[in-house]
Parts: C-alpha cells; sequence; structure tokens
C-alpha cells in the first residue's frame, strides 16, 4: 500500500510540467498571431494614405519630373509625369463681345496640356472653367452679368487625372463691369450703316463722309446682338453684324458732336464744345453749349472775338477755356493745362486715356484735319488710341464745323505732335479736369 503512494507522488512533477509547457506554446501562438496582424495593418494604411495623396499645386514653376512605380503580380509599370508647366501670362485687360460677355485671354504656357479659369465673385473663389490643349487661350464667361465686379486668374496643367500637376497661377485680372459705363470700345461704321433709337426704330443712316469712320460704344445689354454707340449727345444703336470693332483699341466714351449742333449757328465755338464733353464725360454733367456761349460773352471770355459773330471770327484760347470751367460751374470743377515741352503731346495724351480722362489739345487745323497747310489753331477731343504694326495712332472728336453726327478722326501720333507744334498764335494746351 504505502509503495504504490510513493509511485503516485513520484507521477505528480511530470504532469506539471507537461501542463506548462503546453500553456507556454499557447501564449506563443497567441502573440505570433497578433504581430501578424498588426503587420497587415500597417501595410494595409501606408498602400491607403499613398493612393489618397492630394493633386500637387506649386506656385513656383518646378522643372523636376515625379516617377511612380507600379506593381502587379503580373508586371510592373514605371510612369513619369511631366514637368509643372510656367505660369500663366494672362493678358492685362479684358474685352466685351458683342453680346456683352467677358472675354478673357493668355499666352500659351511651356509644358501647359490645359488650363484651369478660376473666378471670384465677392469672396468666394470657384473654378469656371477647365480647358483642354495648350493652345486653347481665350475664355468667354457668359454668366457674368453687367453690374458686377469680377476677378479671374487661370493656372496651366500638365498630365491627366490623378497624375495631374497643376502649375503657378496668373496675376489677378478684374473685370469692373459695374463701372462699364467708363470702358468703351472702338467701331468702325461704313456707309449705309442704320442707326436705331432706344425703341430700335430707324433714325439715321450713315452716309455722309464726315460721318463715316469710328464711333466708340460698349456692347449693349437690354438689346443682345446691338451696339449702343455714342451719337451727337444721345442713346444710339447698330447691329452688331454691321460695326467692325477695332482690335486693342484703347477708347474712352465720347459725344461725337459738330460745334453747329445747338440753336447758335455758324459760332466759331470749339472751346464751349469742348467744355461740354469733358464735364459729361468726367463729372456727370450736362451742360449746353448755347448757355456756355452766352455765359462766356457776358463774362469776357472771348478773347479772340464774338463766338456768334460767325465761323473763323471769333473764339477763346486755352487760359480763357480754363476759367470757363472755374465760373461757370461756380469753382466746382477745376481745369489744368498739362502741356509741356519736355514731353511730347502724344506721351501725354496716352497717358490720360489710360488713366480714364479725357482732355482738349489744341492743334492747327482745317476742314477736319489736322496739320493742314491753310488751318487755324482749333480745339480737338482724343479719345482713342491704338498701335498698327508698331505705330501708334489716336482718334479724336472732331468739334468742328458743320451740322449732323461726325465720326472720330484718325490720325498718326507724330502728325499730331507737328500740328500741336504749329500753335503760335496762343499757348499750345493739353486740357483736363482735376
Amino acid at each position: 500500500m504505502s509503495s504504490r503512494r510513493t509511485h503516485q507522488k513520484e507521477k505528480k512533477p511530470q504532469v506539471a510540467k507537461r501542463v506548462g509547457l503546453i500553456i507556454a506554446l499557447i501564449a506563443l501562438l497567441a502573440a505570433l498571431g497578433v504581430l501578424i496582424w498588426l503587420t497587415v495593418q500597417l501595410v494595409s494604411d501606408k498602400s491607403s494614405s499613398s493612393s489618397d495623396a492630394p493633386l500637387k499645386k506649386s506656385s513656383v514653376p518646378d522643372t523636376t519630373t515625379r516617377t511612380t512605380t507600379t506593381t502587379t503580380a503580373a508586371t510592373t509599370t514605371t510612369q513619369t509625369a511631366k514637368p509643372v508647366p510656367s505660369v500663366v501670362d494672362l493678358a492685362a485687360d479684358y474685352a466685351l463681345d458683342d453680346a456683352g460677355n467677358v472675354v478673357i485671354k493668355w499666352q500659351a504656357a511651356d509644358g501647359a496640356d490645359g488650363y484651369i479659369v478660376y473666378r471670384q465673385k465677392s469672396d468666394e473663389w470657384e473654378t469656371a472653367a477647365t480647358l483642354d490643349g495648350k493652345e486653347n487661350t481665350t475664355f468667354t464667361d457668359e454668366n457674368a452679368e453687367h453690374g458686377n465686379t469680377y476677378s479671374y486668374k487661370v493656372a496651366a496643367f500638365a498630365g491627366t487625372g490623378n497624375d495631374r500637376v497643376i502649375g503657378g497661377e496668373s496675376h489677378v485680372l478684374v473685370a469692373d463691369l459695374a463701372a462699364d459705363g467708363e470702358k468703351a470700345n472702338l467701331y468702325e461704321l461704313p456707309q449705309g450703316t442704320q442707326v436705331f433709337n432706344e425703341q430700335l426704330q430707324l433714325a439715321y443712316t450713315i452716309d455722309n463722309k464726315d460721318e463715316i469712320g469710328y464711333y466708340t460704344g460698349v456692347p449693349d445689354t437690354t438689346h443682345n446682338g446691338y451696339i449702343e454707340i455714342d451719337f451727337m449727345l444721345e442713346k444710339r444703336y447698330v447691329k452688331a453684324s454691321a460695326a467692325k470693332q477695332v482690335k486693342d483699341a484703347v477708347a474712352l466714351p465720347t459725344s461725337v458732336i459738330g460745334q453747329e449742333g445747338g440753336k447758335i449757328f455758324g459760332t466759331s465755338a470749339c472751346g464751349p464744345t469742348a467744355a461740354v464733353v469733358l464735364a459729361r464725360y468726367d463729372k456727370g454733367e450736362s451742360w449746353d453749349k448755347d448757355e456756355l456761349i452766352i455765359f462766356s460773352e457776358k463774362n469776357k471770355l472771348c478773347d479772340q472775338g464774338s463766338m456768334s459773330s460767325g465761323v473763323g471770327e471769333g473764339g477763346m484760347s486755352a487760359p480763357m477755356v480754363i476759367e470757363l470751367f472755374e465760373l461757370y460751374s461756380n469753382g466746382k470743377y477745376t481745369a489744368k493745362n498739362l502741356y509741356s515741352d519736355k514731353e511730347k503731346p502724344s506721351v501725354t495724351l496716352k497717358k490720360l486715356i489710360d488713366q480714364g480722362k479725357h482732355s482738349i489739345l489744341s492743334v492747327r487745323y482745317a476742314w477736319g484735319i489736322v496739320h493742314h497747310p491753310y488751318s487755324i489753331v482749333h480745339f480737338v477731343e482724343p479719345s482713342a488710341y491704338v498701335v498698327e504694326n508698331g505705330k501708334l495712332y489716336f482718334f479724336y472728336g472732331d468739334t468742328g464745323y458743320g451740322k449732323g453726327a461726325k465720326s472720330l478722326v484718325k490720325v498718326a501720333a507724330d502728325e499730331l505732335d507737328q500740328s500741336v507744334a504749329k500753335v503760335e498764335e496762343e499757348p499750345k494746351c493739353i486740357i483736363a479736369l482735376d
């Protein structure tokens, strides 16, 4: 009996040892399983974060390339993205098409496969258009409403889809349609052009040689397909298909008027006539030319003889025109003579037009032509310019003699400078309102 108990006591340590080994083995297998699970999760997270990476966008052109490698069970492929395209050179100004839509243009960017146009109204920027193709460098905004101000910028992109790389953004171009009345286009109207009133009833047909030529105006937002032109101090309209726009011209709105358009005919009143133009467009004042003539004679501003005595028999010099603004407005408006011997008149005029300011210029003039051999000193109103084949030309409102409408007159800048240089009887002048 005692020997059996002894044998059982000897077997208990062996059993406990086996149980401990089994427990240790189970723990080791569990730890190994946890390690494998963590490794799988880490690899999965890294792969997911790589595929969700955002598109690259840089404000500085980057000429480096990116290489991406995709591995599958069957093949391994390598893709090289194009360099980041250059910054877009956006034009400095916008244009309006015949329907009144904003048109912006830019130069083709190096390395571009297309462009993204961004538009801002108030404080929010949005993508206005995505254009494919390197040479697709024009955007027409048909959703821009007049009365508002919009900002635009353009960026080029290279590549497609998730591999697309966006280059640096252009400068911001502002289209102030709320102040669109301060801007104008230049149009050439041929003989036979029909001119309509606000009810689109035929009011006039351009026929006389003095009426054929250039007029300023803007696409009308009320009557689609029509151009509202500046015509004898009244709103007049011509069909957009009949008006040829002078491309790249810089223009200000101007009334194209003749001196004899009022009640007092046969007068030498180019000073008061030009004053009406400046007051209307730079100050928003509707002055009456006939009242200005009577006022000028009453206040002895006609230093060259009575303006009512007949064409070529009287008038007022530049200092008198300046004084007319001061007296007639009771000090509300003042004018200055900006002519300087240190600068060509054409240079000063171009600066004024770029600033949106109208002016009166003294020239030697006869029968609508500056620098005429049998000319007299006369005031004209330069209101537009264009550069053609590297040569600068101006367009001026002829405040000259004759009834009815008169088109703007085109003259080369150097010829205009020569005409001003020959003004000797009185002070040369480029008069503009403060």
